[in-house]
């Protein structure tokens, strides 16, 4: 495994406005160092995702340092670019030393 690539996590949190709707503020989860591997070439990994837009798709692997991922409030920025997780984040062998999910780039 090479960790060479360098990503940004960041959380999206919803708090009320005080008139009945809610503001969204973004914060920056932590700086990850991460490997990260492009699947672009696997046309069958996307239809298995249930993805018919194929874009700019990585899976991504990095140390688990006990901070909480989830899909539907975290994204990833990478090289100024942002990225979705569309996938659930997996703990491979449930070793507890590395995460891993896949990202896609928004539009």
């Amino acid at each position: 495994m090479r960790f060479n690539k360098r990503v940004e996590i960041y959380v999206s949190t919803k708090t009320p406005d005080g008139f009945g709707g809610f503001t969204t503020s973004v914060s920056l989860l932590g700086e990850y160092w991460c490997e990260l591997i492009s699947m672009n070439e696997n046309k069958q990994s996307f239809q298995e995702l249930g993805l018919n837009d194929y874009g700019l798709v990585y899976s991504l692997k990095m140390r688990d340092n006990g901070q909480q991922i989830d899909p539907k409030t975290c994204f990833v920025q990478y090289v100024g670019q942002k990225y979705s997780i569309i996938s659930s984040v997996q703990n491979p062998n449930a070793t507890n030393s590395y995460l891993k999910f896949i990202i896609k780039k928004q539009v």
